[in-house]
């Protein structure tokens, strides 16, 4: 029994080296099979489309992406322009230059975003330009409110990211347009059709009601920044003004009722902002006599910056469900 058992042992010691050394030559040849695909073969030319659907859209995303950062960049340069207005005795000179700038973005930055979203579906990449899109919205309300003191309607908004085709032979700008037609031929979903694109008088950048509510609450953030820039600049006046805007603007948006995160958000922002101008006006209007003018602004801050008691009212609203 036991020369048995060593034989049996002796004999798997044996084959299990070959056992091994064969397995590497099979593993190879079916290395090399996966290689030699067939190329004319249906499912892969199939899959090279996609290959290439996806490449081209993930391409375009970062062109988008790219585009909108450099548009957020600029905006905030406009509204920072904007600020200045504030106290400013050459206040034509500083709206005149923010209209260079608006002038600027729209042919180096909002052109070519138009081009790229030629001929695609917009909300696909929504996400990718809405945070350039808000912060226009933001620095375009806040150019008309404090040019003319009204509050810019979308229509308007959209109608300056309208774009007729002709600025596509006298622009300086031609890489985003190669790139795009480049795109649109190995884009398999969106096909070039020649009679449409002969007749295409024009190019948009769509913008969706949500992206301009949630511009408009950020622009009431500069309200509040306005209004204590004015206190400083001893303008007691313009900060009632901006209460009563800030007032109608917070109302519209509390009466819509289940909207997005985001949208939620920044509407107890603006409630927040809201709050702290009242009290600010309030300190004033009680004790503006009582405090030296040089020192109202600083008053303004710090009445501006109490904390506020704000009542939950989605948890309200879930207690009463």
């Amino acid at each position: 029994m036991a020369m048995t058992g060593m034989r049996q042992a002796q004999h798997r010691h044996k084959k299990s080296p070959q056992k091994r050394h064969g397995n590497s030559p099979a593993k190879g040849a079916k290395d090399q099979k996966d290689l030699d695909l067939d190329e004319s073969s249906a499912v892969i030319q199939a899959f090279r489309v996609f290959q290439n659907e996806l490449d081209n859209r993930n391409d375009r995303n970062e062109r988008i992406v790219k585009l909108s950062r450099d548009i957020t960049i600029e905006s905030k340069r406009i509204i920072f322009t904007l600020q200045r207005c504030v106290g400013s005795e050459n206040k034509e000179d500083v709206l005149n230059e923010a209209k260079v700038k608006f002038k600027e973005l729209h042919e180096s930055k909002f052109f070519p975003l138009a081009l790229e979203l030629e001929g695609q579906d917009p909300y696909q990449y929504l996400k990718a330009f809405s945070p350039g899109l808000q912060e226009y919205v933001e620095a375009i309300t806040f150019f008309h409110y404090v040019s003319g003191g009204n509050l810019v309607d979308i229509e308007r908004v959209q109608s300056d990211l309208t774009f007729p085709l002709k600025t596509l032979q006298s622009s300086e700008v031609k890489t985003p347009t190669q790139s795009t037609v480049i795109d649109k031929e190995h884009d398999a979903s969106h096909p070039i059709n020649d009679e449409s694109s002969q007749t295409k008088s024009q190019v948009i950048i769509p913008i969706p009601p949500s992206e301009y509510m949630l511009g408009v609450a950020d622009f009431t953030g500069e309200l509040m920044r306005m209004a204590i820039n004015c206190v400083g600049a001893r303008d007691l006046e313009t900060p009632s003004v901006v209460l009563d805007l800030m007032r109608v603007i917070n109302s519209a948006f509390t009466n819509f009722g289940n909207i997005p995160r985001e949208l939620r958000q920044k509407t107890r922002v603006l409630t927040q902002s809201l709050q702290k101008v009242e009290r600010a006006c309030y300190t004033l209007r009680v004790r503006g006599s009582e405090i030296p003018t040089h020192m109202l602004a600083d008053v303004f801050t710090t009445a501006g910056s109490m904390p506020s008691y704000n009542f939950n009212t989605e948890d309200m609203d879930e207690n009463f469900d």
